[in-house]
């Protein structure tokens, strides 16, 4: 929609055209529409300015944040609450447009013949204009009226259907900006929606350095049901927490991880994460099966070893790790600090030993704690082969790849399963 806009309404631009927000985007595509519509009319631009209409902010604002959406409304009722003037300009512009629906009524003596009655709706030429008016009616009074006012409305406002109402709202009052900010911090998955609306005030970079730090104080999560808009306003959130040396406790890869090289992360959308200075701990979580090759997994430890405060790699989940990794390829690779990995299988927890290559059993407090063992805990590791241990070409490939990593290492310290079968 924001592309074939811009086509429209830019195509006499010449040269090259930035943008610093979707605020400003829009507002320029909205400027754009009144330049035509005064060129037409044979006007300086100069001598024109685009009215306020309180009244149609209003009206936006209502219409959207109802129980039920709306962004049309019958032609008499919005002319009687907007005025003629708004709807005559927004009409000739084609903000608005007027359209004839018609309806089948049940008592036919007050109609004609054909039972029929015809109706006249206004609407919006698109949601997002609906969302521009509203968001400067949200703007106007989130930056002035009390917090009451403030939380009980925004309540009403559901992020991810009407994102761009907070943004605009954001790029609009700066005020505003904050309070709304804070309030999209305070409630449960707003802190991504957060992100968004930072970027709409780019002029403040101190301000803009605060907020990184409280967006990131918890940790990150990138997950693959967020839209490219949101992981790309995230990873901007992330390298401007490694340029300013801001700390990032857990950067967490949820469903959303799809390879690693030395200098970057690549998703599964397509996007990727540089190398970045300030986290402390990788997460990769997945509930599908998903595994990872011997070259991808080194590939991985390549990132981390560039990530200079990173500590802990952990896996989570369904991901299918190599039984082993090439030992000299690891140790050319972590000779500058040591970083602990661990592979969390079923209801095991496996921890990379870097001088053979090799998995060992781990427990849950470690990677909990992200604490470094010494050395395999051998009665663990005697408490679970002293049940029995049967592999089945039923079992799943997860359960299979478990339980070979588990007869593995008790072959490796000489310690005897109570009792083992194989059942092809």
């Amino acid at each position: 929609m924001f592309c074939v806009l811009f086509a429209h309404v830019a195509n006499d631009q010449r040269g090259v055209i930035e943008f610093s927000s979707v605020t400003s985007f829009f507002k320029y595509v909205i400027d754009c529409f009144y330049s035509h519509m005064w060129r037409k009319d044979h006007k300086e631009p100069i001598h024109q300015s685009i009215r306020e209409y309180s009244k149609l902010n209003r009206l936006a604002f209502d219409g959207l944040t109802g129980n039920a959406q709306m962004i049309a409304w019958p032609k008499h009722t919005f002319i009687d609450t907007v005025g003629k003037d708004c709807y005559e300009e927004l009409s000739y512009i084609g903000i608005l447009i007027a359209e004839k629906t018609n309806e089948i009524i049940n008592e036919p003596e007050e109609y004609d013949i054909h039972h029929i009655k015809q109706n006249e709706l206004v609407r919006f030429y698109h949601k997002l204009f609906a969302e521009w008016y509203a968001a400067r009616y949200l703007s106007s009074y989130a930056g002035s009226f009390w917090p009451f006012w403030l939380k009980y409305n925004l309540n009403k406002i559901n992020p991810v259907d009407l994102q761009f109402v907070f943004r605009f709202a954001c790029g609009l009052n700066k005020k505003a900006s904050r309070r709304i900010i804070k309030y999209l911090k305070s409630v449960e998955g707003g802190a991504s929606f957060a992100s968004l609306c930072l970027f709409e005030q780019p002029d403040n970079p101190e301000e803009v350095v605060e907020s990184v730090k409280g967006l990131c104080s918890d940790g990150m999560i990138i997950r693959s049901s967020d839209s490219r808009l949101l992981q790309r306003s995230n990873i901007q959130l992330l390298e401007i927490a490694s340029r300013k040396k801001i700390e990032v406790p857990c950067l967490q890869f949820d469903h959303s991880f799809k390879a690693a090289q030395q200098n970057e992360v690549t998703l599964e959308s397509g996007l990727s994460l540089p190398v970045l200075l300030s986290i402390e701990k990788l997460v990769f979580t997945t509930q599908a099966e998903h595994e990872i090759s011997q070259e991808n997994m080194l590939g991985v430890v390549k990132y981390g070893q560039r990530c200079l405060q990173l500590k802990t790699l952990a896996f989570h989940g369904k991901f299918v790790l190599p039984l082993s990794l090439t030992v000299e390829t690891l140790t050319s690779n972590m000779n500058s600090r040591n970083i602990t990995v661990f592979w969390q299988l079923l209801e095991y927890v496996f921890q990379l030993d870097v001088s053979s290559g090799k998995w060992r059993l781990s427990s849950m407090e470690s990677l909990t704690s992200g604490i470094v063992e010494p050395k395999e805990d051998i009665e663990m590791l005697r408490s679970v082969c002293s049940g029995d241990m049967t592999l089945r070409r039923t079992d799943s490939r997860l359960l299979q790849r478990v339980k070979i990593q588990l007869l593995e290492i008790a072959s490796r310290h000489r310690v005897d399963w109570f009792h083992s079968t194989i059942i092809t």
